[in-house]
């Protein structure tokens, strides 16, 4: 449903308006009294619930005034706000455990965004914690955001990922540049910021699987990253047009030509295994609309 709206399709308009009309619709039948969107299934359930809550807050500011998708929505915000650790950010558990990751905090930020948008009421305390959560992890040195602790890298799963190097790639510091230019540029050091910047034109987008460098991930947050902060100077704008020439040269070389799966993109990874083909082709749709005025 987000790549759907990033490449502007709207539940009332475009070609495939019927199709962002039927998700959106999915979407709120999966919301429970508590304001979960979806379940417990997994221990990352939270992740589920956040990506859900941006894309039906997206959905209804695009146009939609109906007074049952708001209160779903709220309902969903206000779990948000409940889940947060109240002395920083948000991981895998509602209610929290007091644990915050990274990761899970930007998907947090990004809902919170576009429900404060949509005009929903969201707490400031919320985004100033994740915020802060984020300065906490960024390394003082180098600018480089991490996941979970200074020092650290990217998340790797045993049996799942763990043979893709995390190295090559910034992209917990793409998730945090994106947040701060989404939700709070005003709190951002500018020469932090430069860092920020500087790390992620150093891991250029590139689909060489046989080297497991390939992370859609990383080039959706950091896609997203640039093309927000692009209007803030021309020294921004510049590194948006050399990222975004290198991604979609590296969408267009990667995209499957015939057969069923015709369009889409492998779910080659660190985290295809967990998210398949579906997940992959939503990760490289939004990436490549980040490209593109």
């Amino acid at each position: 449903m987000l790549a759907f709206l990033r490449a502007g399709q709207t539940p009332s308009s475009g070609e495939h308006k019927n199709v962002v009309a039927g998700a959106l619709v999915w979407l709120i039948t999966q919301s429970g009294d508590d304001g979960l969107i979806g379940d417990r299934a997994s221990r990352e359930f939270l992740y589920n619930h956040a990506i859900a809550t941006q894309a039906l807050a997206e959905a209804y500011g695009s146009g939609i005034e109906i007074r049952e998708v708001w209160e779903v929505i709220q309902r969903a915000v206000d779990l948000i706000h409940d889940a947060r650790d109240p002395l920083a950010a948000w991981r895998y558990d509602w209610p929290s455990l007091q644990e915050s990751d990274t990761s899970m905090t930007g998907w947090m930020l990004a809902a919170l965004r576009a429900a404060r948008d949509a005009g929903l009421a969201v707490d400031p305390v919320d985004i100033l914690g994740g915020m802060s959560f984020l300065e906490s992890m960024t390394d003082s040195e180098s600018g480089r955001i991490v996941y979970l602790s200074i020092g650290g890298g990217s998340a790797r799963i045993p049996g799942g990922n763990h043979a893709y190097p995390i190295e090559g790639a910034e992209t917990m510091t793409a998730i945090g540049l994106l947040s701060y230019s989404l939700v709070a540029p005003q709190l951002s050091d500018v020469s932090t910021l430069e860092q920020h910047g500087d790390l992620i034109m150093k891991a250029m987008p590139e689909w060489k699987p046989s080297a497991k460098g390939n992370d859609m991930y990383y080039w959706r947050a950091a896609s997203e990253a640039f093309y927000q902060s692009r209007d803030l100077s021309s020294k921004w704008m510049k590194r948006w047009k050399s990222w975004s020439k290198a991604m979609r040269t590296t969408a267009t070389k990667s995209q499957c030509q015939s057969g069923d799966e015709a369009g889409s993109w492998d779910p080659i990874g660190p985290w295809g295994f967990a998210g398949g083909r579906v997940y992959s082709t939503a990760m490289m749709t939004m990436a490549w609309s980040a490209t593109e005025d």
